[in-house]
Order: C-alpha cells, then structure tokens, then sequence
C-alpha cells in the first residue's frame, strides 16, 4: 500500500480523546465531515486513530494530487483495497490542494460510496454554506479539539507527568487548549 493511502502512525504520549471519537462517529453520518483548525490543532493526529478505530479509509494530500487524476486514482484505491465499504474515507490536508483538487472532492462528495472527512487548515471551497443548510455537513473546529482539562491530565499521566489542578487550569488558559502549545510547555 502507497504511503499516503495509510495513516500516519501516532506519536508517543498520545491519549484517545473519546468525545471527539464519538462526534467523529455521529458526523458521519453526513456525507461530508470537515475538521478545521490552524496547524498544530491535532487534526492529523485525531483523525488517525480514529481512522484506525474505526478502519477508514486514508488519503494523504501531497504534491501529486496536484493532478485530480492522482487523487481519483487514490480514492479509488482506497476503495477496492476492502470487500466491504469503508465507514468514512478521510481526506488529510485538503488545504494543499488545488481549484482542480478541490473540485475532485466536490464530486467525491456528490457520488460516494463513503462519507468523505476532509482535514484542513482552513475552510475548502467545498460549498460549505450550502452543504450546511441542507443538513449535509458535520463540522469539528478549533474549539471543538482544543484540550479539556480530564484530557490535559490523561496526557500528563501518559507522560508522567503531574501538575495540580491550579497549575492545569492555567495551562490550558495559557494556551487555549491547544495540542502543540500544550506539547511544548510539556516539554519544557
């Protein structure tokens, strides 16, 4: 299997944010599923267990699907790889492609067999709006994967690490939650 038909394997001291899972597991239910948020929100990263939970299919953006025939040849790919249909294919790094790319999901969305999760680091032109008001859109935003404070301490313990209650609350508020603010003051 091609590198980029295959998720990236989690790195050390991850811990698996159940409520995003279960939203991930109601959103499709829509045909198109859109996780959004700046770098370092832990798109990539939640998106690939989950995928491995729940055995999705897995596209990589990279240059080559420059050409919308690469990315059609990939999806499906992806789809007769299985005997049975995938529950979701996930398209990761959809901001790096395209007009052309772009509207190869826009058709993937239209006809397939699979509900599409599309990761981004901005909203695609993908007629969100629309999509929206017809009720075939499923969003999770930076909000939505910011860190919880019992996730923050899962973390922590993954990584022996203790804080106190005091201690977490303002690291979360220090860095709104997000995964590779809180990596990084871990590290430190």
């Amino acid at each position: 299997m091609s590198a980029c038909l295959a998720p990236p394997t989690s790195p050390l001291g991850i811990v698996r944010r159940t409520r995003l899972h279960r939203a991930l597991h109601t959103a499709i239910d829509r045909p198109l599923t859109v996780v959004a948020a700046p770098a370092g929100w832990g798109k990539t990263v939640l998106l690939s267990a989950w995928s491995a939970e729940c055995d999705a299919g897995w596209v990589s953006i990279g240059p080559e699907h420059a050409d919308p025939s690469r990315l059609r040849r990939d999806v499906d790919a992806v789809l007769s790889e299985r005997e049975d249909r995938p529950p979701a294919i996930v398209l990761d790094d959809v901001h790096l492609l395209g007009a052309t790319g772009i509207a190869a999901v826009r058709a993937f969305v239209r006809e397939a067999s699979a509900p599409i999760v599309v990761s981004s680091r901005s909203d695609p032109d993908l007629g969100l709006p629309r999509l929206r008001l017809e009720g075939r859109l499923a969003e999770l935003r930076g909000a939505d994967l910011a860190f919880s404070e019992d996730e923050l301490t899962a973390l922590l313990d993954e990584l022996g690490l203790e804080l106190g209650p005091r201690r977490r609350r303002q690291l979360l508020r220090r860095t709104d939650g997000w995964a590779a603010g809180i990596r990084l003051v871990v590290v430190a």
